[in-house]
C-alpha cells in the first residue's frame, strides 16, 4: 500500500502505510528503505539516517544502502562519519564511479590543511571509471587551484561548464567556483 501510495506521488499516504507496515514487522526492508527515501525528500535527513542505517544492517551487502547511510550523514554535516559509510559502499562495489567521488568529497570536507591524497587518487579513479565524471573533475580542478595552479584550474572547470549538459544541477556551483 505504502508503496502504490509512493508511485501515485501521495508521499503522506506512502509514509503512513509504511510506518503502520514497519510497526507490524520492523526488518521489511524495501517498506523501510522507501520510508527513508521519503523522508530524505522531505528533507527530514536525521530520520531518514535512522531508517537507512537500519537499512544497512538488515542488508549489509547491497552497496547502495551504505551509500545512502553515507549521503544522510554529509547532508547532516556528520563529516566524520560519512567516509566509513562511503568506503563501505566502494568496497561492495569498487566499480561505480560516484562512491569514489563522494568519498573523495568526504574527506576533502574533514578539513585539514592539506587535502589527503586518497582524495585526488579517489577522483581520478572516478575519471577511469567513467571518463568526464562531473564531480571528478570539478574536485580534480579545485585541488590543482589549491596547489597554486590557478590559471589551470580556472581553464578546467570553464571548460567543465561548457561540456554540461543543460539544466546541470551542479552548473551554479562550478560558475561559483570559476569567480
Amino acid at each position: 500500500e505504502g508503496a502504490l501510495a509512493h508511485r501515485s506521488g501521495n508521499a503522506d499516504r506512502a509514509e503512513e502505510a509504511l510506518r503502520t507496515a514497519l510497526r507490524k514487522d520492523p526488518e521489511l526492508i524495501m517498506a523501510r528503505n522507501l520510508l527513508a527515501t521519503i523522508l530524505r525528500q522531505k528533507g527530514d535527513y536525521a530520520e531518514a539516517a535512522k531508517h537507512f542505517v537500519r537499512v544497512a544492517e538488515l542488508d549489509p551487502y547491497v552497496a547502495q544502502n551504505h551509500y545512502n547511510v553515507g549521503l544522510m550523514y554529509h547532508y547532516l554535516n556528520r563529516l566524520q562519519e560519512a567516509p566509513a559509510a562511503y568506503l563501505q559502499a566502494l568496497k561492495l562495489d569498487p566499480q561505480d564511479a560516484n562512491y569514489h567521488t563522494y568519498l573523495g568529497e568526504a574527506l576533502l570536507l574533514q578539513g585539514g590543511e592539506t587535502p589527503p591524497p586518497e582524495a585526488e587518487a579517489l577522483f581520478r579513479r572516478a575519471l577511469e571509471l567513467q571518463p568526464g565524471n562531473p564531480a571528478g573533475r570539478f574536485y580534480l580542478a579545485t585541488l590543482r587551484d589549491a596547489r597554486g595552479e590557478h590559471r589551470q584550474a580556472i581553464d578546467e572547470l570553464i571548460q567543465l561548464l561548457r561540456d554540461a549538459p543543460p539544466g546541470a544541477p551542479w552548473e551554479g556551483q562550478v560558475r561559483q567556483a570559476v569567480t
